[in-house]
């Protein structure tokens, strides 16, 4: 059996994020505070989550210290990945690969991603080098299947396994008993200083939706990779360049003026570098409504009730393979009251539950079957 991964990619987290600066915080998130659960959940698998976290040029000096590459996949299967840096790596070794997670992006109904040379590379390299890869579910296993990468295994994300155990996590149903906005907590989806959120796609404008009747409301507000609601939500403010570059585009986002738009992401925004401190934090929630997946699982691994806003072919196929709450977006035209109380009425955790067995099963088929060693 296996036991020396090399881990590439970020580290599962930042335990102190004093005198760091918010530029590159978010670059060590990989651009997303989420990708922090599933990178942890594999070290914790792995047996690795103590391991300090190493550049590749260490790895590069040291790589006959492993046995093999563990790679935390995200939504890589998209136009705008290209892995031709990390292929190079992995063909300068004779390692074999295991890659866990792996998922592919795409707007509902729309054509099979097309991909950059660098990423057709990397799925033909990590195909030859593996017994199977790990994805997400059947969407990107289909996806692949057509691009001719034939062995995958449909094991979701390891993220709540690595996470929470042999066992579901326990989330406190009677949290749903006299919920008021200040105890919900509302989560959205947009990255850096895009503009395209401003245009007429509906997915786009039910999220934007989700922002604005989050600060109408007051409620708290869950941040993974909006750059410019981070700066304000941490008070990072001092360099006026910045500062205003930030507040012209939230006052966009929010519809509002500056100052309230200020006071309200330092009152109500919510941003997490460390896992610990992530779970503890919401935990003291009563309910969690979003659009992104991870943000979820960190809900429910908080043992909070929290429902997943499906809003294109990753979430949805993610939402299917754990059998999550979940509500479809394309069934309304913007969020509002209405949605809170539908997510709160029909909250159930039996179906997820009883598909925890077939979950853990199939992540120990798959590392069994890449004949790797792992710390359940």
């Amino acid at each position: 059996m296996k036991s020396k991964p090399l881990f590439t990619g970020i580290a599962g987290g930042i335990p102190s994020t004093e005198g760091v600066q918010v530029e590159n915080l978010i670059g060590r998130s990989g651009l997303n505070t989420g990708n922090f659960l599933f990178v942890r959940a594999l070290r914790n698998l792995l047996g690795t989550s103590d391991d300090i976290y190493r550049d590749e040029s260490y790895y590069r000096r040291s790589v006959e210290e492993y046995d093999y590459i563990a790679i935390s996949a995200a939504n890589w299967v998209n136009p705008g990945v290209n892995l031709g840096g990390l292929t190079d790596f992995i063909e300068s070794t004779d390692l074999p690969c295991l890659v866990v997670g792996l998922g592919a992006q795409a707007s509902f109904g729309g054509k099979d991603p097309k991909l950059t040379e660098g990423t057709k590379r990397f799925l033909s390299v990590v195909s030859e080098r593996s017994e199977s890869i790990s994805v997400r579910g059947e969407y990107t296993q289909d996806v692949l299947n057509r691009m001719g990468i034939k062995n995958t295994r449909v094991t979701g994300c390891p993220s709540l396994l690595g996470l929470s155990g042999r066992t579901a996590p326990k989330v406190d149903m009677c949290k749903l008993e006299g919920l008021e906005p200040s105890n919900i907590i509302l989560q959205s989806t947009r990255h850096g200083f895009s503009d395209s959120v401003f245009n007429d796609d509906p997915a786009h404008v039910f999220n934007m939706s989700i922002y604005r009747y989050a600060f109408q409301n007051h409620h708290p507000l869950l941040l993974q990779s909006e750059k410019p609601d981070i700066y304000l939500t941490m008070r990072r403010n001092n360099n006026k360049e910045i500062y205003q570059k930030n507040i012209e585009y939230l006052q966009k986002v929010y519809e509002s003026d500056a100052e309230s738009v200020q006071r309200y992401l330092e009152g109500f925004g919510l941003i997490y570098w460390d896992i610990d401190d992530w779970l503890s934090s919401i935990s003291k929630f009563n309910m969690l409504i979003g659009t992104r997946i991870h943000g979820v699982i960190s809900g429910l691994l908080s043992g909070v009730p929290s429902t997943l806003l499906v809003h294109d072919e990753r979430t949805k196929e993610l939402a299917d393979f754990f059998l999550l709450p979940y509500i479809d977006i394309r069934n309304y035209s913007g969020f509002d009251f209405g949605l809170i109380e539908e997510a709160r009425s029909e909250f159930s955790l039996e179906n997820f539950s009883d598909n925890w067995g077939g979950y853990f099963r199939g992540f120990s088929n798959f590392f069994a079957e890449n004949e790797v060693q792992v710390s359940f």
